[in-house]
């Protein structure tokens, strides 16, 4: 009669915990829930902190970005090269003309870069 009732129920049919698998499956869904809640409010908390940011270069997602590093060494470069030319030639000269160009479109495109688009 307990048997059956017990099967009837869905209820553990022994005293054992460790055989019943309802329970063992309830709690590992419970702790799926809590990580995956917990991970959205980290991620919820980035994306708020990242909104609220004025510079958008100082979050630190956008701070290990590669596309952000690339940016920063293309630049670099560019100036290295303008700055050896500014020493063979006048300012005026076709050639530092055309890095001074090369280096403001990719400062304008390091500035024009939008945050949320850094971000994973």
């Amino acid at each position: 009669m307990q048997f059956n009732y017990a099967k009837s129920h869905n209820l553990p049919l022994t005293t054992d915990p460790n055989s019943n698998l309802e329970a063992k499956r309830l709690a590992t869904l419970s702790n799926q829930l809590l990580e995956a809640e917990n991970e959205r409010k980290n991620l919820q908390a980035q994306y708020e902190a990242a909104v609220k940011e004025n510079d958008p270069f100082s979050i630190p997602d956008v701070q290990s970005s590669a596309r952000v590093d690339k940016l920063r060494e293309r630049i670099s470069g560019l100036k290295e090269k303008r700055d050896a030319l500014l020493v063979i030639y006048t300012p005026s000269g076709p050639r530092l003309r055309s890095s001074t160009r090369k280096s403001n479109r990719s400062r304008q495109s390091w500035q024009r870069r939008p945050p949320k688009s850094l971000l994973p």
